[in-house]
């Protein structure tokens, strides 16, 4: 009877014992989420974008729209791209704010200014496709100048009116 208590306990403690990734990869989304969460609340951004995207996604979680840009954007303000990437993207969907596509190229430029490739590709196509006007560019790129420019105003407005204003 022991042994079949240890059998039943290893098998539901199993995926706690996985890292936060493997759950991912298998597809154990609560699992992952229950490990990322805590690591979110302390400020890690990688925590915070995964836990966005769970939130996007509805994966281990009740879909939340409203509460993916939150979690993408305390890790887009620390610099960490794939989060500005996926803040960008929300912006030009309108899933769970209002779309703005000077937001959108705001948060591309900067994720381009720290080199990524898509994200310039993602500028390129919104200069061509003519998605953003050129008053919405310029005041993007006012707005958007460097990281400590859209902290500044982030701190001005406060997490809720920054995403929706």
């Amino acid at each position: 009877m022991v042994g079949l208590f240890i059998i039943v306990l290893a098998v539901v403690l199993f995926p706690y014992t996985q890292s936060g990734p493997a759950n991912l990869q298998a597809g154990r989304y609560g699992v992952a989420y229950s490990q990322y969460i805590s690591a979110a609340i302390a400020g890690e951004a990688p925590a915070q974008t995964v836990i966005g995207n769970l939130y996007r996604l509805g994966l281990g979680v009740e879909q939340n729209l409203p509460e993916a840009p939150r979690w993408y954007l305390k890790a887009a303000l620390q610099g960490y791209v794939p989060a500005q990437l996926n803040l960008a993207a929300v912006y030009m969907s309108g899933a769970g704010v209002p779309p703005r596509a000077d937001y959108a190229f705001g948060w591309y430029s900067l994720a381009a200014k720290s080199g990524d490739a898509q994200a310039a590709a993602q500028l390129n196509f919104m200069q061509r496709r003519i998605s953003i006007t050129p008053n919405q560019m310029s005041a993007a790129k006012r707005a958007f100048a460097n990281l400590e420019t859209v902290r500044r105003r982030y701190n001005r407005l406060g997490a809720a009116r920054f995403l929706v204003e």
